[in-house]
């Protein structure tokens, strides 16, 4: 589906029925807001349908409390079709993430659940604000040299690190943004370069 069917059509039945339920997105290089997801729920999963540039925004109402949604980019295998995925919206579902083989940008979930972010190929970024990186959010930054992005002063500890793996690199998006981290055993561990 097309940004600009989802838009106009709001999937004129936004409701999936059934477990297993499933929103095909094609990309057009128009981005899919939080707005326009505003009336999509009770689907299981989202799969990105073709090889193109995807910005997607979710809404909270996407995914119900103590619930789970996949998003499938798998099919984005060009090195210049990018993702970019903001699940910040999210505040109690469980969101988990398979990326694309190119530079995707993702935006881990406020949810109390366990995020779970497999970025794929490519220089990725998986963003995060203060308090939304915990223990418990399992993430893979894959091949390539991937960032993990703090958006906001954030103070990580070490136990934030321990189900992060292939990232290298820990940084914030403005210079003005202090990220405080304790570098520990399970930092170190997932080899931080810089």
């Amino acid at each position: 589906m097309t940004a600009h069917i989802l838009r106009q059509a709001t999937l004129i039945s936004s409701r999936g029925t059934n477990t297993s339920d499933t929103l095909s997105i094609t990309g057009s290089g128009t981005a899919i807001t939080s707005l326009d997801m505003t009336d999509v729920t009770l689907f299981e999963k989202i799969v990105v349908a073709n090889n193109k540039d995807v910005t997607l925004t979710l809404n909270d109402a996407n995914v119900a409390d103590g619930k789970t949604m996949s998003i499938d980019a798998s099919k984005m295998t060009s090195s210049t079709s990018n993702l970019v995925l903001d699940l910040s919206n999210e505040t109690n579902g469980d969101i988990d993430v398979i990326g694309g083989s190119s530079a995707d940008t993702i935006t881990i979930s406020s949810s109390d659940l366990a995020a779970s972010i497999d970025a794929g190929a490519g220089n990725d970024k998986i963003v995060f604000a203060s308090a939304n990186l915990t223990s418990i959010d399992v993430i893979d930054g894959g091949a390539g040299t991937d960032t993990l992005q703090a958006n906001n002063e954030t103070a990580i500890v070490d136990a934030d690190f321990t189900n992060v793996t292939n990232v290298e690199v820990l940084s914030s998006n403005a210079a003005d943004n202090a990220v405080i981290a304790t570098i520990g055993a399970e930092a170190m561990a997932q080899g931080f370069a810089q």
